[in-house]
């Protein structure tokens, strides 16, 4: 029982010191983007930011709920591997669209970049999300730092 309680115990401190560091440095990036952005960057900015969290929203709905709920039924080898392919070809589809719009969108308004920039940040986080959902379910809390630190350096 203690060793149970440990491990939920490590789990819980992983997750705190995961989601401080990601908090702070949202922070501290807004703060920077504010200072040196004019006000009507800054507001695209915001507007961009919301898209993305709205986006990851569907997906969590779509992927990461579904994942959650429906693991501990199903085969712990097979399940999480084809939910992951699934995620991955939703995502080559999802990229396919988002460079079609941002094409049309460039031609028409001269936001393509806006939305190219916009469309890959919603499927990079999206997917950062799906990755540290799977390392809890794994037991691999120690994990999530890593991933994080990871996802952080590519995007």
């Amino acid at each position: 029982m203690l060793n149970r309680g440990v491990t939920t115990l490590r789990a819980m401190s992983a997750a705190m010191v995961t989601q401080a560091f990601g908090s702070l440095t949202n922070f501290v990036f807004n703060f920077y983007l504010m200072r040196t952005m004019v006000f009507e960057e800054f507001g695209l900015f915001g507007i961009g930011f919301a898209i993305v969290m709205v986006l990851n929203g569907f997906w969590q709905g779509f992927f990461t709920t579904q994942y959650i709920v429906l693991a501990p039924g199903e085969d712990h080898v097979r399940f999480p591997a084809q939910v992951y392919a699934a995620m991955m070809l939703t995502s080559a589809g999802a990229a396919a669209l988002v460079v079609a719009t941002a094409a049309v969108l460039q031609h028409f308004a001269g936001i393509g970049l806006f939305v190219l920039g916009i469309g890959f940040s919603a499927i990079a986080f999206s997917l950062k999300e799906f990755h540290i959902r799977c390392a809890f379910s794994a037991g691999m809390s120690l994990s999530l730092s890593i991933i994080c630190l990871q996802a952080g350096k590519m995007l």
